[in-house]
């Protein structure tokens, strides 16, 4: 089953601040030594943390911060709510739970998967942030680590915890389960951060917020939230329709087959494209489509050259493991295209292998190719991935902010399926060409909402 690997992190940089999404807290490195109590004092009350020494420096560390009241028995499927002042000092010195959600278990020895599994407790009470600040400057050179990036880079890096699948997507139409509450506990931490950031020594103005996979899908969603739209400088999206049908048949899996929404929401998905309280004025996609969202930013799009391999593991077990790189004939490659792409008509999986073979179709009629299961990955990552982060850049290209895209193709050396933030490369001068095959079949797909 394909997964959605969700992370965000926000950054405020000492002239500004980093967000990051994710759906797993970061862990503390052993580069930490003594730690000497640090107290911020925010609006809400008295916050303590830690000074201690990484990478020869100080560095002061807030976790498990509270930034919504835990979304807990009447509040489970609710809006989340900010959190009530507190007179005693809350302890932010270890990391909180993190939000329940599906655990990888696909290789437990395989690092590309285990890897983004939780590190900690998972918990409904996981409405929490972490928070990581320079106590001196330093150059500006970014990392990916929290604590690493917030000296490095001269910034404040927030880490941000918020609902997932059912807890967070559930949608039934009801102002019970209104449906995309982890993209309103995203929107309630980028408020806390606007508001509370100046504590730790952050600029509220300069927020860059940073996103990866389903991370990075949620960024997209802000910028079209009318709620979000004041608080920074399609894939994991489904019509209302789409998703009450797939939350009732959730609910029928787990054995709950009442009829009442009250009743199904005591049971313990996909970001719902209108309601009531996140998307509220026009769907998202077709907000998308004209170009109704924000324009007043700056947008950075990353693109890796591998995206499809990462995924045929899990969705062409028959053909593809993390440990060799598969050889497949023709007929092989044919069925990886028809299983991978089953949804779509028939004459869009026939273009997609031709266009992916091309001219060199029949010096690959006998025997096992490389090439064949390259061209697997290559679309496979190119129709979740490459094509619709090059449509959004079209669509962002005229407004007031700029657009940056970047392709990586450099294979990290420890884990070959996963490729690692390294090194920049051009664009290929074909990919637009491919892409129309994909967004064709995009608009099929479009067509049966009605946009």
């Amino acid at each position: 089953m394909w997964r959605l690997l969700s992370i965000i992190l926000v950054f405020s940089f000492i002239d500004g601040t980093i967000l990051r999404l994710s759906q797993v807290n970061a862990s503390l490195s052993s580069s930490h030594q003594s730690k000497v109590p640090v107290d911020v004092e925010l609006q809400a009350g008295l916050l303590r943390g830690f000074e201690s020494i990484f990478l020869h420096k100080r560095v002061r560390s807030f976790l498990g911060v509270p930034f919504a009241e835990p979304p807990i028995g009447e509040l489970r499927f609710l809006p989340p709510r900010l959190k009530k002042p507190w007179n005693e000092t809350i302890e932010a010195t270890t990391l909180a739970s993190a939000c329940y959600q599906g655990r990888d278990t696909y290789n437990e020895s395989f690092w590309g998967s285990e890897m983004w599994n939780a590190n900690t407790p998972v918990s409904e009470d996981c409405l929490y942030m972490n928070i990581w600040a320079p106590a001196e400057a330093s150059p500006s050179l970014l990392l990916y680590d929290g604590k690493a990036l917030a000296l490095t880079a001269n910034a404040i890096v927030v880490n941000i915890n918020y609902r997932l699948g059912a807890f967070g997507y559930l949608y039934l139409g009801d102002s019970e389960v209104p449906g995309n509450m982890g993209m309103l506990d995203q929107q309630l931490a980028l408020y806390w951060i606007r508001e509370n950031i100046g504590a730790f020594g952050g600029n509220p103005k300069s927020v860059t917020i940073f996103g990866e996979s389903a991370g990075a899908s949620s960024i997209v969603a802000h910028l079209i939230a009318p709620g979000s739209r004041s608080l920074d400088n399609r894939w994991s999206m489904d019509t209302p329709k789409r998703a009450l049908e797939k939350s009732r048949d959730l609910a029928k899996l787990v054995g709950c087959n009442r009829t009442n929404i009250h009743d199904m929401a005591q049971f313990p998905l996909v970001i719902v494209s209108k309601d009531a309280n996140f998307f509220t004025k026009e769907d998202a996609f077709i907000a998308l489509r004209n170009k109704n969202f924000a324009q007043n930013v700056n947008l950075m799009i990353g693109i890796n050259s591998d995206e499809g391999a990462f995924w045929n593991i899990y969705n062409l077990p028959k053909f593809f493991d993390h440990q060799t790189q598969p050889l497949m004939g023709i007929n092989e490659f044919n069925e990886c295209v028809n299983t991978a792409f089953a949804r779509l008509p028939e004459v869009i999986r026939a273009a997609a292998a031709y266009v992916y073979t091309g001219n060199n179709r029949c010096d690959y009629a006998n025997g096992q190719h490389r090439f064949l299961a390259d061209q697997v990955n290559q679309m496979v990552g190119d129709y979740f991935f490459t094509c619709d982060s090059l449509w959004f850049a079209d669509q962002f290209d005229d407004s007031p902010g700029h657009v940056y895209i970047y392709y990586f193709d450099e294979p990290s050396s420890a884990i070959q399926l996963w490729t690692s933030f390294a090194t920049t490369g051009p664009m290929h001068a074909n990919k637009r060409s491919e892409c129309r095959i994909w967004r064709a079949a995009k608009d099929m797909e479009y067509s049966e909402y009605g946009i």
